[in-house]
């Protein structure tokens, strides 16, 4: 499991450096043990809470990367607490594969009653915790060739403005009518009841918007990792 406590580590250590706080919230035992985590940056005059997620599925990095990416190097708001889980499943991002290692789905797996221990870590980490916006990044599938799009629920502004600066950085934007079984219409889908982290943050009113962007895989990682570090940037400055 050395690639995975090679970034606890890192964000660790940037954590550390930037006056953020880091913590472990959970362990998580599998045929290895992995410790969870979360970072948060709380300024002392914040009006709005953010939350970003990363790496739900193990094999899509570039949420982990995005963030770290913002927290290395952009400034940190003086009036919003932002909190951060760069890697939800950290078995999965060990083994670069989708689920993890109890073959848990993690984002189909937030509203069942058989639940994994990340997410059962996670939620009691989240206890009486309310945000303004909630952001999981995800990576599209490489295989399938698509471009970038974006799922969310409430208030459509802030998906607009996010697809706007895609454009702005030449990420090409998906055409498709409909993504998933569900309408869309210039990379946006409105939402879908799937059991997911960002459904499970909607329904019990844990956040008033969530946003899941589908960073395209098919481009360069390092573009890629821009892009959500971008995204970040965006939901951050709104």
């Amino acid at each position: 499991m050395k690639k995975y406590l090679n970034r606890l580590s890192e964000f660790r250590i940037l954590a550390k450096k930037r006056g953020l706080k880091f913590r472990i919230i959970g362990t998580v035992r599998y045929a290895r043990t992995y410790p969870l985590f979360r970072i948060d940056w709380k300024p002392a005059k914040w009006k709005k809470k953010i939350l970003f997620a990363g790496v739900v599925h193990g094999d899509e990095p570039a949420g982990a990367w995005g963030i770290k990416k913002y927290l290395q190097g952009s400034q940190l708001p003086r009036d919003k607490w932002l909190t951060f889980f760069p890697v939800v499943n950290p078995s999965g991002y060990e083994g670069y594969k989708r689920r993890n290692d109890q073959n848990f789905d993690l984002n189909r797996n937030w509203l069942a009653k058989k639940k994994a221990e990340e997410i059962k870590a996670i939620k009691k980490s989240l206890k009486g915790e309310r945000f303004s916006v909630f952001v999981s990044i995800h990576d599209n599938d490489w295989r399938e060739n698509e471009d970038f799009y974006l799922y969310y629920y409430g208030n459509k502004t802030l998906p607009v403005q996010i697809v706007t600066e895609m454009k702005r950085m030449k990420v090409e934007i998906d055409k498709r009518k409909g993504i998933g079984g569900v309408p869309a219409k210039g990379g946006l889908v409105y939402g879908s009841a799937d059991g997911s982290f960002e459904d499970w943050m909607y329904r019990k009113k844990k956040a008033k918007i969530y946003i899941v962007p589908e960073m395209p895989s098919k481009v360069a990682f390092r573009k890629e990792v821009e892009a959500a570090k971008s995204i970040i940037e965006v939901v951050v400055n709104s």
